[in-house]
């Protein structure tokens, strides 16, 4: 599973041109142009919406005010995105073992009994990967901290 992991980072490096890469970082979907060409849309705008870039080890993240144009008519989403880690190590990790590639499948396949987000971008190459999905925090969906509320904070 490493080749065509080494594969896809040496044509992203060497091969393709930016028009034709996925991004890599989510600064990257500012881009409207980018935006649109990987969700199949008409974008007008994309903006933070009121958090920036939060970077976990795992993936690089964002949440965005993303502005659809449909029959001429705009429309606001509010979406939280991801993408592939920043650091190589850890992004190789993730997608040599399918990490992405399953996350991406579960939100835009798998139909759970609970809440999910609805998917705005799915798309992944064996290095990169950008799932945007509607912001929960807008439909009023708490997000509990384990720490928090289940933990016995005597221990």
């Amino acid at each position: 599973k490493g080749l065509p992991f080494v594969l896809d980072v040496l044509k992203n490096r060497f091969l393709l041109s930016k028009e034709k890469q996925l991004p890599s970082s989510v600064a990257s979907l500012l881009d409207h142009n980018l935006y649109s060409r990987i969700s199949g849309r008409k974008v007008k705008k994309v903006e933070y919406s009121d958090r920036l870039e939060q970077h976990a080890n795992s993936t690089d993240r964002a949440w965005f005010k993303v502005t659809y144009v449909n029959n001429g008519k705009e429309e606001e989403s509010y979406v939280f995105a991801k993408t592939q880690a920043k650091t190589f190590f850890v992004r190789a990790i993730m997608c040599i073992f399918d990490v992405y590639r399953n996350e991406l499948d579960t939100y835009a396949n798998v139909k759970m009994p609970v809440l999910t987000p609805g998917v705005h971008v799915a798309t992944w190459t064996p290095s990169r990967f950008v799932l945007a999905m509607d912001d929960l925090r807008k439909e009023k969906v708490e997000f509990p901290n384990l720490w928090e509320k289940h933990v016995d904070k005597a221990l």
